[in-house]
């Protein structure tokens, strides 16, 4: 992958409004949060946009809903209904990029049997976490156990494209996809378990960003 000068412009921006992002989090300055996180997600599309030699609507679809539950996340504390909206349009997310990764590995045109081996060190985080959870999800219970299983199949399809890819490219975008399982394990935690954010909710910030980037970027080498 080329690096051209919009695109390191592009990267500088994403970092700038990272680092304040971070910030805000950890300084709790609403103002400096809301301002700086619809700008994550957009700077990302407008990276894989112009570096992709053909841009996969499935991805930029995949991100559009991330931003969407970006923005609507900024209103958690006041609206329970905010993590609702947000926790479908990741969900959402999740499943275009499942789409993107299935039609890599031509999954929906043959019989995958291997993929049956990816996903069981997956089924069993999802019942660890679930375990750890069950009690203090309450209503949310279902939603939040739908949701885990569509993340989880996220990166189990992510992983299947070692059979598909350059290793380094597969590499990248499951490193990204298990970032996405420890940035929403951890707001997990926090939000049903803790009823606290640790790090003022930037653990979740920096794992994110570095998520979305990742997934981004082992598509493009």
């Amino acid at each position: 992958m080329y690096i051209m000068p919009l695109q390191t412009i592009l990267l500088v921006a994403l970092g700038v409004a990272t680092f304040f992002n971070l910030l805000g989090n950890l300084k709790e300055i609403k103002t400096i949060t809301f301002a700086s996180k619809p700008l994550l997600v957009p700077l990302i599309i407008a990276f894989y946009a112009s570096a992709a030699t053909a841009v996969d609507p499935l991805i930029v679809l995949a991100l559009a809903f991330g931003c969407a539950g970006d923005v609507f996340l900024l209103w958690r504390r006041a609206n329970p209904k905010a993590v609702v909206l947000g926790l479908l349009s990741f969900m959402v997310g999740h499943v275009f990029y499942i789409a993107s990764f299935a039609v890599d590995t031509g999954f929906f045109s043959a019989a995958q049997w291997w993929f049956a081996l990816l996903a069981l060190p997956y089924v069993a985080a999802a019942v660890a976490l679930y375990k750890l959870l069950e009690k203090d999800l309450g209503k949310m219970k279902g939603a939040a156990t739908a949701y885990m299983g569509v993340l989880l199949a996220m990166s189990a399809f992510a992983l299947s494209r070692l059979f598909v890819a350059s290793p380094a490219s597969a590499l990248v975008t499951w490193l990204g996809s298990a970032s996405f399982i420890v940035s929403d394990a951890v707001l997990a935690v926090e939000y049903f378990k803790l009823k606290r954010e640790i790090l003022h909710h930037a653990v979740v910030m920096a794992t994110y960003v570095g998520a979305q980037l990742l997934i981004v970027v082992g598509l493009l080498v």
